[in-house]
């Protein structure tokens, strides 16, 4: 199974560094282990206009939705169990 994930041009995060992920409609957050800390990439569909909203990356709906995907297959996790605990 691949480690890399796309997140968006050439910019990749190895799967085997989250630690932890999170998600609602229109947006991820991902944590990974840096060898110096803890670091988290903010990651939002471009359609949401929110200037206040603080993100590394934004992406489309479909990138965004493949990237959720990815992770969940990754990690051996249900994304449509994921999906039915989030509000």
């Amino acid at each position: 199974m691949k480690k890399g994930l796309r997140i968006q041009g050439n910019f990749y995060i190895n799967m085997d560094h989250i630690i932890e992920w999170s998600f609602d409609k229109d947006s991820l957050r991902i944590s990974t282990v840096l060898c110096d800390g803890d670091y988290a990439y903010i990651i939002v569909a471009d359609s949401i206009k929110d200037e206040d909203q603080r993100c590394s990356h934004k992406v489309t709906v479909n990138e965004l939705h493949r990237i959720k995907r990815e992770i969940a297959e990754y990690m051996g996790v249900d994304q449509q169990e994921r999906l039915s605990s989030v509000k």
